[in-house]
């Protein structure tokens, strides 16, 4: 079950959804907000001089809301998808007034994860930034993660495919100890010495 609820600055941030980092190193959280008769799913900013508003993109701008809900964190996670297309149990972030329903997604801007809708009718994200509305048709979706994981209909689309199963680490096999040769007792040579010339017949020496 998702859990909406309604912002304020006294809120406690680390049971917020976060998204992403803003230029000034403060957090995006997940947000939403009303326009023009949409709930629509955006970003939240909480650095200074931001004034804690959550900001949505609608007709090709971006719109700074002051009344606004935030999702409370419960084991989500974020999964590529492109052209339209949610994962299974993505996260519904608001609906338009004619009743479509506008899922959260984000995508990298100038380089900041945004989070912004995802617009199955469009067949892409929107997200909000510097005062404009961005359209980007590959993007990642919100999801619960009791199942997470690509949509197989209609599936990814190959120009920005799912990203693989994460493999398991690989074990390098343990070290074998060193095997030493077989030990060989020492060969004694025999040492000869000159005999002694008396009592030995034709001056033979003995060893």
């Amino acid at each position: 079950m998702d859990v909406w609820t309604t912002y304020s600055p006294h809120i406690d941030r680390s049971r917020l959804v976060f998204a992403g980092t803003e230029s000034d190193g403060s957090a995006i959280y997940v947000g939403r907000a009303h326009h023009s008769n949409d709930l629509i799913p955006g970003k939240l900013l909480t650095g200074q001089g931001l004034g804690h508003r959550c900001h949505v993109s609608y007709d090709g701008q971006e719109h700074s809301k002051e009344q606004s809900e935030v999702l409370i964190n419960n084991n989500y996670t974020w999964v590529s998808s492109s052209d339209g297309n949610v994962p299974q149990n993505a996260v519904v972030g608001g609906q338009t007034a004619s009743g479509e329903i506008l899922y959260v997604g984000r995508a990298s801007h100038c380089g900041i994860l945004t989070p912004g809708k995802v617009h199955p009718s469009h067949r892409c994200l929107y997200l909000p930034f510097g005062w404009k509305e961005h359209r980007y048709t590959c993007y990642e979706v919100l999801v619960r993660t009791s199942n997470s994981g690509c949509n197989p209909h209609p599936p990814c689309n190959p120009t920005c495919p799912c990203p693989p199963p994460v493999q398991p680490p690989v074990c390098p096999p343990p070290v074998q100890p060193p095997v030493c040769p077989p030990q060989r007792p020492p060969i004694c040579i025999p040492i000869c010495k000159p005999g002694h010339k008396h009592g030995h017949k034709h001056g033979h020496r003995r060893c």
